[in-house]
């Protein structure tokens, strides 16, 4: 048993060094949160690259800086219409790459407005963005 749990634990440092959000972690210890969670999202001005739109944004406030131990992962964007549709996972150890923003894939040219998806599938707008 104690092979076994030396094994994860060297696994886990292995698989993410730093300790925040990588892959095994965020397999077992990742969940969608709400907007109160997350706290205010201010979204930048969108940059195309080869296939995809990157949006910037970034965060203020927001309960998850009450706890250490939890940060915000990664934040999944899904295109409906002319709706984005937004949704922020938290992990274990922090934050990594979040305030980069979220990418959006096989987007058509035009003005979309972007929601925040919450855990009760209620949604939030949270601005526009043109591509």
């Amino acid at each position: 048993m104690k092979l076994k749990v030396l094994f994860v634990a060297l696994l886990l440092s292995f698989c993410n060094s730093s300790f925040a959000c990588g892959l095994i972690e965020s397999l077992f210890t990742s969940e969608n949160v709400s907007l109160e969670f997350v706290g205010k999202i201010e979204i930048k001005t969108p940059m195309k690259n080869e296939r995809n739109i990157q949006v910037p944004i970034s965060i203020e406030g927001g309960k998850w800086l009450e706890n250490s131990a939890i940060g915000l992962g990664k934040i999944n964007a899904k295109i409906e219409g002319g709706k984005v549709y937004i949704t922020v996972f938290t992990c274990v150890g922090g934050t990594k790459n979040l305030f980069k923003g979220f990418t959006i894939k096989n987007a058509k040219s035009g003005e979309y407005e972007v929601f925040y998806k919450n855990p009760d599938n209620s949604i939030v707008s949270i601005g526009t963005i043109r591509i």
